[in-house]
């Protein structure tokens, strides 16, 4: 390809280089970090997630043990017996339910383990759970005892089966011991409702960061034909000083030569010009011309109207 072993080629070369190989960079660089800013953003949506679950979990269970704690007052004031409180109170935890019905309490004996109300597994009333274990072998009963009894209550993780259902399935669990009655409260939210809700944010942030991803290709390919024809068009006005001083001295040289000696006011006029985005470079004398013949063939190597080169 004759064009690019011009300097004008050349340098159209270089400059389009240049600006693809910056807009590649730059480009690169601001997808990479948009990438990993919402990577980033999504880690810290999950964990707030997770916070927010914490807080409801917590927030629920403080509002059953205010309720809880007005039974027992009731009880104190002597308006109910013991066994009235309790039975009441079993009621309440059984019939409380939040996050549209999925999240429930239940209550164990703190001495003997046994559990007093289970509302999202009845069948576990009555029995004693101290040594109930996951589906990992974990004694999940004794983490809950364990962390309910610590001040303000705890968080814990095991596997467990949604009611109705039969498959364990991770479940984060909060407990309280609610100590009139040494009862050890507690609810949970399985993690899959955690994950669902991150999933669903994650797919509505990923649509938008592929959209921000595709308008930043766009932006790069314009810049780039942009810079590339701005390059092109600037590798224009550049030339080859030597070569061109070369030819120029040519010119003039041949010039001088084809001057007939008897002419009285020679004149080699040089000028120049811009036509258009173009410079031009004009070279005139006022010798004895060339024929139209030789006219065209000035453009043929070595071609000379000399006798001797």
């Amino acid at each position: 390809m004759p064009f690019l072993h011009s300097v004008q080629g050349k340098l159209t070369a270089l400059l389009v280089s240049v600006s693809v190989l910056v807009t590649l960079i730059v480009g690169g660089f601001f997808i990479y970090s948009t990438v990993k800013d919402n990577e980033a953003a999504e880690i810290a949506y999950r964990k707030n997630l997770e916070d927010q679950y914490d807080r409801v979990l917590k927030l629920q269970t403080e509002g059953l043990i205010t309720a809880l704690n007005a039974v027992y007052k009731r009880q104190m004031s002597g308006e109910l017996t013991e066994e009235q409180a309790k039975t009441l109170a079993a009621d309440l935890i059984r019939s409380d339910r939040y996050d549209d019905g999925k999240g429930y309490f239940f209550a164990d004996e703190k001495e003997s383990g046994i559990c007093v109300v289970h509302a999202g597994q009845p069948a576990a009333e009555g029995t004693m759970r101290q040594e109930a274990k996951d589906t990992n072998g974990f004694y999940y009963m004794k983490e809950i005892f364990k962390v309910a009894m610590a001040p303000g209550g705890g968080y814990c993780n095991f596997n467990y089966p949604k009611p109705g259902e039969t498959e364990s399935l991770p479940k984060r669990g909060y407990s309280v011991e609610f100590k009139p009655y040494q009862w050890i409260v507690g609810t949970g939210s399985w993690i899959d409702y955690i994950d669902d809700a991150a999933a669903a944010h994650i797919a509505e942030n990923r649509e938008a960061l592929y959209q921000k991803i595709l308008t930043s290709v766009i932006i790069m390919v314009a810049v780039a034909v942009i810079m590339t024809l701005a390059g092109a068009r600037l590798a224009k006005v550049f030339a080859d000083c030597s070569l061109m001083e070369q030819s120029l001295l040519n010119l003039v040289k041949n010039a001088i030569q084809a001057m007939p000696e008897d002419r009285k006011d020679p004149q080699i006029v040089i000028s120049t010009y811009m036509e258009s985005d173009m410079v031009k470079i004009s070279v005139q004398d006022n010798g004895c011309g060339m024929t139209e013949d030789q006219m065209s063939k000035i453009f043929e190597p070595y071609y000379t109207t000399k006798s001797s080169g």
